[in-house]
């Protein structure tokens, strides 16, 4: 009886230390530091180039990316009663579903 406790035991113990060092292996190919900076740019520099591309037409007003622009402006037409009102709308013509 003592004897099938310790084998199971160590069975238990061999398996759990062959099972982490599995997890424990990295990739080769992936680097092992951090990739150092290369610019000397700050935030207020890439900002104010932002800024002045918005300025010169150069950005995208549309873009999802850039919530700024003719979007933006679109969105607020209407109040929020009004988009409820909407919204409450298209679900009576839609049998109490939204499309």
């Amino acid at each position: 009886m003592k004897l099938s406790k310790l084998l199971s035991a160590s069975l238990v113990a061999f398996a759990a230390a062959s099972t982490s060092s599995a997890f424990a292996q990295r990739d080769p190919e992936l680097p092992v530091a951090k990739p150092e900076v290369t610019t000397a740019r700050t935030r207020a520099d890439v900002r104010a180039d932002t800024l002045m591309a918005k300025k010169d037409g150069e950005l995208n007003q549309s873009s999802h990316a850039n919530p700024e622009g003719a979007m933006a402006e679109a969105g607020q037409a209407k109040t929020r009663a009004e988009v409820i009102a909407d919204m409450n709308a298209t679900k009576k013509a839609n049998g109490g579903w939204l499309p």
